[in-house]
């Protein structure tokens, strides 16, 4: 393979899919009973020409290598027919991965998915791929669970430099304490719970900052609130 993309299977990702949004677990069966549909009829076809559609305009705006699996074969440069041709022929078995030689990003398809995988894409890609892919009928979306942890590094930062300020006007220290209402009440949650196994178990993107999953940092933070 001229390019290893390995790396980029542990970097953020956002994903293109049927759905908005996750489904909830409560719905699970639901899901399952739309995958079968998807599976068991031609509605796979249909959304696999979606798929093949958008990564041909992808491709064709962007300088890609496309890989496919198990065959291992590459074709740099692919023009759209290549592309729906191979994803035609893995539809049930293997992969297709588009890498993205310029944006160092990747678009994964593996057989059998309602949704494709975007591997590190950047602020203007993901731009276009909000448009591409909201006309071709489909969710261009960041998993829950990373904007979730991002939301709250975010409101961990922001009450980390507030409480390191010499003096605070009134208004930020109301800002501190709803920054530190919102972390009490995700420090105390199943979701952090979650998130913190997770990052445990490698699970999480290796580059993504997530100083709201240190436990003994967002315990003394609030601990120093506290005081």
């Amino acid at each position: 393979m001229k390019y290893d993309v390995e790396p980029l299977f542990e970097a953020p990702y956002c994903l293109i899919d049927i759905f908005p949004a996750q489904v909830p677990p409560e719905r699970a069966e639901k899901y399952l009973r739309v995958e079968r549909s998807y599976l068991n009829s031609a509605k796979l076809d249909e959304l696999y020409a979606r798929f093949s559609a958008i990564l041909a305009a992808v491709s064709g705006r962007c300088q890609a290598m496309l890989f496919t699996l198990p065959e291992e074969r590459e074709t740099e440069y692919p023009n759209s027919g290549q592309i729906f041709a191979e994803v035609r022929r893995h539809a049930r078995r293997g992969a297709v991965q588009l890498y993205l030689t310029e944006e160092n990003a990747l678009l994964t398809l593996n057989a059998e998915d309602l949704y494709m995988t975007v591997y590190q894409p950047s602020e203007r890609l993901q731009a276009f791929l909000k448009e591409t892919v909201a006309a071709a009928g489909l969710y261009f979306r960041q998993p829950e669970q990373l904007k979730r942890i991002e939301r709250y590094e975010r409101i961990f930062n922001e009450a980390q430099r507030l409480l390191n300020l010499k003096a605070r006007t009134s208004g930020e220290t109301a800002a501190l304490q709803r920054c530190i209402k919102h972390l009490e009440v995700y420090y105390g949650s199943d979701d952090w719970k979650k998130d913190f196994a997770d990052d445990g178990r490698g699970l999480l993107p290796q580059n993504m900052p997530r100083g709201v999953l240190s436990e003994d940092g967002i315990f003394n933070l609030l601990d120093a609130c506290r005081e």
